[in-house]
């Protein structure tokens, strides 16, 4: 997978028989998928890839900006992992309790209690 600086001038020199991947130099996980009959630019993102738009219907600019948006769209989107404790009382009550005597639901807080590191206890 080559890299180089994507320019509207290197888009337009770059030829393929197969299917290739250039990648830009300058906005890392966008690129441009070279086949025999067209060019598209793609974004890499979290491992998934994203088709922008054909070159030259698409220009490289917008394309760019395009990438750059999905990129900070899947940020956004991110959330936080839940603290252990927190995991752990959603488990045992949702599943634990719900199927055991109040007794056992009782005694499997307090065996997880002891059990979770002390900055977990919090």
């Amino acid at each position: 997978m080559p890299r180089l600086q994507l320019t509207d001038l290197t888009i337009r020199a770059l030829k393929s028989d197969a299917q290739t991947d250039h990648w830009d130099t300058k906005t890392p996980g966008f690129g441009v998928r070279v086949g025999k009959l067209t060019k598209t630019f793609i974004a890499k993102v979290q491992n998934q890839r994203h088709t922008i738009g054909q070159y030259p219907d698409v220009s490289l600019q917008d394309a760019r900006r395009k990438a750059l948006a999905l990129k900070s769209e899947k940020r956004a989107d991110r959330t936080e992992a839940p603290r252990l404790r927190d995991a752990v009382e959603e488990f045992l009550t949702g599943l634990l309790c719900q199927a055991e005597s109040p007794a056992c639901c009782e005694g499997a807080h307090a065996s997880v209690a002891q059990a979770l590191p002390a900055n977990a206890r919090e």
